[in-house]
């Protein structure tokens, strides 16, 4: 049974809780949080009326803000590309490498200390679409990634027993690997005006109903725009949406209702890791839009020999038309020259035969 069974409604909240919005957050089904913000007591409150609750972890990339997790990686904890770290520069962080048992193990750390320890029900598994976007076109690289993204899964079912387990993007991800290790996916920026028109988007929805049919696995999406037109799109496609309209922030109640309590100053933390997933976003986007741009130049490449063969065949074509003409004329000025010079014989044979007589 996934645990994200009867979960109709959700909310994104990355900043520090008031008791207001732990009130309001019992009106939700589902509240995705920042664990290190929250005690086990407020967690319980949260959960009073059965609302589910899942703790942010980041799995692959590691900002250097956070000091404590930084001091404990090893230099095989960090993904290297020609010797060097991936490092984002625009969020100051790094790549990590999943396939590392070391950090494996540190991930695992975490879960225990900021989810289970404070009866969180499960895990929001943020970056995993890093994967993707960084090691598509190595599919050595690709592959050691996504079985490292396995064993990591493996290890924290075993040890953790029915925990939920949700991932942030990484849709390849998830149909080759870690569809049998989930319970849900979000889907980000899915906004109804683009998810409409956009061809690539169509066809994961169809591949995410087909993995929810066939491992039972949720998709939760999130708006930033056209909240009706993408809710309804959402429904329709069998998935569990969320308007967001403050960058995660600032509680709002989105889809239930909305307490009166202003919100705390957000967290510098909290709004980092909004700005990053943005650009992660755009990024992720980019890419997209690249790797097609790849496909239609190689199509262009492959149509273009095709194309010269064509070319080809057709000049040929009328040049040996060309020839075929120019040698019909050739023919038939031979055979007017050679009857001409035979009636000119015949005429004068008949002149010298009456002059003979």
């Amino acid at each position: 049974m996934n645990p994200l069974d009867g979960v109709k409604n959700y909310q994104v909240y990355y900043g520090h809780p008031t008791a207001a919005i732990l009130k309001d957050m019992q009106n939700y089904d589902l509240v995705i949080i920042e664990p290190l913000h929250y005690t086990k007591a407020q967690v319980e409150q949260i959960k009073a009326r059965g609302t589910k609750v899942l703790g942010y972890i980041s799995v692959m990339e590691v900002a250097t803000w956070n000091t404590g997790l930084m001091s404990k990686l090893q230099s095989g904890d960090f993904f290297t590309r020609n010797g060097q770290r991936v490092h984002y520069s625009e969020w100051d962080s790094y790549l990590t490498n999943i396939a590392s048992p070391h950090f494996q193990g540190l991930l695992l750390t975490e879960i225990q200390n900021q989810v289970v320890a404070k009866g969180i029900d499960g895990v929001f598994m943020d970056t995993v679409g890093d994967i993707d976007n960084e090691h598509l076109n190595n599919p050595t690289v690709l592959k050691q990634q996504r079985d490292g993204l396995v064993n990591f899964l493996k290890q924290a079912r075993a040890r953790y027993g029915d925990l939920a387990m949700v991932q942030n993007w990484g849709f390849d991800t998830l149909e080759t690997s870690t569809a049998p290790y989930v319970d849900g996916i979000m889907w980000e920026s899915f906004n109804a005006d683009t998810i409409k028109s956009d061809a690539w988007s169509q066809n994961m929805i169809k591949k995410l109903q087909a993995v929810d049919a066939k491992h039972s696995v949720k998709t939760l999406t999130i708006s930033t725009r056209l909240s009706a037109d993408s809710h309804k799109l959402a429904k329709d496609s069998g998935f569990i949406h969320f308007h967001e309209a403050d960058a995660y922030v600032n509680w709002n109640a989105g889809l239930v209702t909305r307490t009166q309590d202003a919100a705390p100053t957000p967290a510098p933390v909290a709004v980092a890791r909004q700005r990053n997933r943005l650009r992660r976003q755009r990024r992720s986007q980019l890419k997209r839009q690249h790797r097609n741009w790849l496909q239609r130049q190689r199509r262009n490449r492959l149509q273009r020999p095709r194309r010269s063969q064509l070319k080809r065949q057709h000049r040929n074509r009328l040049q040996r038309q060309r020839r075929n003409r120019l040698q019909r004329q050739r023919r038939n000025r031979l055979r007017r020259q050679r009857r001409n010079r035979l009636q000119r014989q015949r005429r004068s044979r008949l002149r010298r035969q009456q002059q003979s007589q």
